[in-house]
């Protein structure tokens, strides 16, 4: 529905509008009357009476002012008089209605009239007020009929309206009833639209036009919904048979598809697997060309390739492309190459004789080529064999062509039912690998080197303990005052006391304590040997942090060169014990000392004129654990290089004087069996720092 207002209603509210119009200028003009009638005949003939009852009054001898004042009170009850003032020949104010202070009379709201009669010897001057308003009751009087009027005005107009609005409907209410009746007739094309309203005429001759063309419109529909419902009869059996064919070829579609994507899986399945290999490889063809690599093999011919400065290819590989030869990449797997070629060469030549052989009618086969028969066996190699799945060939290979002294294991495999390549060669570096059995080797050795020490220690121990003990009994015999030595020397007529004299003045006894010093010290560094190369399956136990350290120095006092070195270590009694097993604590602290000293005998400075070399262990608890430093004032190591000072075979050592294995295993020890931390820090001024923390025993 449109929201503007309808013409209907605008009529109506036009009509409305006018009404109220012309009630209120009814109303003003009525008031504009009143008001001129009151003001040119009322308010005179007011006026007249009022002064004809005062003259009357006022001629009486003596006047009655009292009569007067009610006369006066009288009228001014009517609302066209405001005020009413009595003054005398000397202008006296004699009486005034209603009573006010002086003359003052507001003349913009009121009207003055003034009169002046005489009496028997008096001069009066009547002053009248009249109001120039109507009054209140008028006005509400006259408003309140011209509500009813309006509202009787519009009563009758509504009532006027809905007539009026009524025989404008009828017309279209008969129009109405007779679409309704044509909807009954089911499209009869003899109806005829009727009205009698000629005003409605044009719209009954537009209707019955518009009917006819929608009965033919209707009727052309009919024949074209009967040809359609034909059309998609035969089209729903060509959907049907399309469907069928698009049922089938979804199917294939649907295989095919499965089939690319399994394709497409093990593809990159098997390209992962591939570049997931830590070894390098490479498929060749049979003249030895490149024709595919997995990830490490890239990077190899990478290195390769800038190491020869060579110019860089296409597709973001440097000089990397398919179809080189491989051993113009890395010219020293040449020999390899000639012999996998030739091997598979040779491969190629005996399953062709194979073949002849079994097409050949009575099973025997004479070739130029050779006089071997494959029924009694071939005369090549049986490594040569096509069915052999061993390697064709393994061997250990230098490449310095990319890294120099790069250890490498070339391993090379037959292709069979393969349209080009015909091998893949495997290169795996193999410097750790040598690097572990070299390590298994010392490990080896040094477990002989412990058995051979600790079979030494107990030889060494029997004679040094004869040795400390006949000592012992000399020093009792010489200088013990023992009944026996007592019987002996008087027998033999000898002076003890100048004897003892004699023993000290050439320093004969101190001789004996230095040989029981040296004794005893031998005999803890053999006590020392026996513990390290003892093998220690035992629990974790409460160890002496004091004892640890002291018999880590006695045993690398015994094996290393102190002598111009500085050892320092301070008192360590006050430190609680650790959970440790004491054999690979004093392992790694031993480790440590030897680093450093190394270290030390390395470090040469001319900046330094007072250096010295100087190895200082100190310990100290820190919490709930024990930390024990190791630290020296030589270079330490190098910034770059202590992110991997703990990894195995890291060593900054030369070639050739040390695995890389002491800290690895010394770390190994302090964080898997002993459950603490071992970490570097940098000395100060210069110098490396080992710590090794120990929970304390509880």
């Amino acid at each position: 529905m449109r929201s503007e207002i309808l013409p209907r209603r605008k009529t109506m509210i036009a009509i409305i509008v006018a009404v109220v119009i012309v009630l209120a200028m009814s109303a003003v003009a009525f008031l504009m009357t009143a008001d001129r009638v009151s003001r040119n005949h009322l308010e005179p003939e007011l006026n007249r009476l009022l002064l004809n009852a005062m003259e009357k009054e006022l001629v009486i001898s003596p006047p009655d002012l009292m009569a007067v004042r009610q006369l006066m009170e009288d009228f001014i009850k009517h609302p066209r008089i405001a005020s009413i003032q009595l003054h005398d020949n000397t202008d006296q104010l004699l009486i005034q209605i209603p009573a006010v202070q002086g003359p003052n009379i507001d003349t913009e709201r009121l009207q003055i009239h003034r009169h002046a009669f005489t009496t028997i010897g008096h001069d009066y001057e009547i002053v009248i007020a009249n109001a120039r308003a109507l009054p209140l009751y008028f006005l509400t009087e006259t408003i309140s009929t011209l509500l009813i009027i309006g509202s009787i005005s519009s009563l009758l107009m509504f009532l006027l309206y809905v007539l009026i609005r009524r025989w404008q409907q009828y017309p279209y209410h008969d129009l109405k009833k007779q679409l309704d009746r044509i909807q009954l007739l089911e499209q009869d094309a003899s109806f005829q639209f009727r009205a009698e309203d000629p005003d409605l005429q044009p719209l009954v001759e537009s209707l019955n036009e518009f009917y006819w063309h929608l009965h033919r419109r209707n009727f052309d529909l009919a024949r074209a919904h009967q040809q359609a419902e034909s059309a998609r009869q035969r089209a729903t059996l060509l959907a049907q048979e399309s469907a069928r064919m698009n049922d089938d070829l979804e199917k294939e579609i649907r295989v095919r598809s499965t089939m690319e994507r399994q394709l497409g899986h093990t593809k990159s399945l098997l390209d992962a697997i591939l570049n997931a290999i830590p070894f390098a490889l490479f498929s060749v063809d049979q003249h030895g060309n490149l024709l595919q690599y997995n990830r490490r093999g890239k990077e190899l011919l990478k290195t390769a390739l800038l190491k020869s400065e060579r110019p860089a290819g296409e597709a973001g590989h440097p000089g990397v492309q398919l179809g080189q030869p491989l051993n113009g990449f890395i010219p020293e797997l040449d020999d390899i190459i000639r012999t996998v070629l030739g091997t598979i060469a040779r491969r190629a030549h005996i399953q062709q004789v194979h073949a002849q052989h079994e097409d050949s009618p009575d099973g025997s086969y004479n070739g130029a080529e050779g006089s071997s028969n494959p029924a009694n066996g071939s005369s090549e190699n049986s490594s040569d064999h096509p069915t052999d799945r061993k390697p064709l060939t393994q061997q250990h290979l230098t490449l310095n062509s990319i890294e120099q002294e790069l250890k490498t294991e070339v391993t090379a495999y037959a292709l069979d039912n393969s349209d080009e390549a015909v091998a893949v060669i495997r290169l795996e570096d193999i410097r750790q690998r040598l690097k572990m059995e070299e390590m298994m080797v010392q490990s080896e050795k040094m477990l002989t080197v412990g058995g051979l020490a600790a079979g030494m220690a107990h030889e060494i121990n029997n004679p040094l303990g004869a040795i400390l003990q006949n000592l012992q009994n000399i020093r009792r015999r010489l200088l013990g005052q023992l009944p026996a030595n007592k019987r002996t020397a008087e027998s033999l007529g000898l002076d003890l006391l100048a004897l003892e004299q004699y023993l000290r003045q050439r320093d004969v006894i101190q001789m004996m304590d230095h040989i029981k010093d040296a004794g005893e010290r031998a005999a803890a560094i053999i006590e020392s040997m026996l513990n390290f190369s003892r093998q220690n399956d035992a629990m974790l136990e409460s160890q002496s942090v004091s004892d640890l350290i002291d018999n880590a120095i006695n045993i690398a006092r015994s094996d290393l060169n102190f002598r111009h070195v500085e050892l320092q270590h301070s008192p360590m009694d006050h430190l609680p014990a650790v959970n440790a097993i004491p054999g690979e604590i004093e392992q790694v602290l031993v480790n440590l000392i030897k680093n450093a000293l190394q270290a030390l005998s390395q470090y040469h400075t001319d900046d330094e004129p007072d250096w010295k070399p100087v190895i200082r262990l100190h310990a100290w608890r820190n919490g709930d654990l024990v930390s024990i430093s190791v630290e020296d004032n030589g270079s330490g190591v190098p910034a770059d290089k202590v992110a991997h000072v703990f990894e195995p075979f890291f060593t900054t050592k030369e070639v050739g004087e040390g695995t890389g294995l002491g800290l690895s295993v010394s770390y190994f020890i302090v964080t898997n069996h002993h459950k603490g931390q071992m970490l570097y820090r940098h000395a100060d001024p210069h110098g490396a720092r080992f710590i090794v923390k120990l929970p304390i025993s509880k």
